[in-house]
């Protein structure tokens, strides 16, 4: 099937008449012709047809459908939605739910309380956006505001604006484990040693004494070893020397 938007009426034509020069370029400025006109049939549909109007023309339609929530600055998405919207919240204002769903058009998830939910003053309400992606400035709050008067019953006080943000940060801790135990002060003093002599001339190998250190209760212990070269006979002396001052 061959769309109108797209057809040329050299298609229709017989095979002999498509190898005309005049013909080919006749069929081409008609075939643009009816995508103008066709285009400007589409934009006749207004209300119908709000995703394809162009920008100004979105503009002066929330103007006329005055538009509970709009501006200027929107995106052209969210300008096409506003309008999209603006009858239905007409019609259905003073409902709860007409609150919820603008709260949700600007911010994502949110919660509608009134004052008998959360214990609060009579006739009041309070709003919770849960979506967490969304900066906010005071002109942005302010317009929001208005909107919520727009839509909300006239006897409905709107107490407060609550706005759930969620930070992420890494935290770093450390732990230090301190241990000790008393120590007892003992006066006393061991020293334990192991003397090697050797000797290259003949004789009798004799034990080896050196003056020891006076330490209270100190206890010497002096292994001497002495080897000879010349072939006599090892002597191996164990001094224990036990002083007291």
């Amino acid at each position: 099937m061959i769309s109108i938007g797209d057809c040329l009426t050299l298609q229709v034509m017989p095979e002999v008449f498509r190898g005309d020069a005049e013909l080919q370029a006749a069929s081409y400025a008609l075939q643009k012709t009816m995508g103008m006109l066709m285009e400007k049939v589409d934009r006749c549909s207004v209300y119908a047809r709000i995703d394809l109007l162009p920008e100004v023309v979105v503009d002066l339609l929330a103007e006329e459908l005055r538009a509970q929530y709009y501006d200027v600055s929107l995106p052209v998405e969210d300008k096409r939605e506003a309008v999209k919207r603006a009858l239905p919240w007409h019609r259905r204002a003073g409902t709860v739910s007409t609150v919820r769903e603008l709260c949700e058009f600007r911010y994502g998830r949110s919660i509608v309380q009134e004052w008998f939910d959360y214990g609060g003053r009579p006739f009041t309400f309070r709003l919770e956006m849960l979506g967490e992606e969304r900066l906010l400035d005071c002109g942005e709050v302010e317009s929001f505001i208005r909107a919520v008067k727009a839509v909300k019953n006239t006897r409905s006080l709107l107490e407060a604006l609550v706005f759930h943000r969620k930070m992420s940060s890494t935290v770093h801790s450390g732990v230090v484990s301190l241990s000790w135990m008393r120590q007892a002060v003992v006066d006393f003093y061991v020293e334990e040693s192991v003397e090697e002599l050797v000797s290259h001339s003949a004789g009798e190998a004799c034990a080896a004494f050196q003056k020891q250190v006076v330490v209270d209760f100190g206890t010497v212990e002096v292994d001497v070893v002495q080897d000879v070269m010349s072939g006599m006979v090892l002597a191996v002396d164990r001094i224990e020397v036990i002083t007291e001052g």
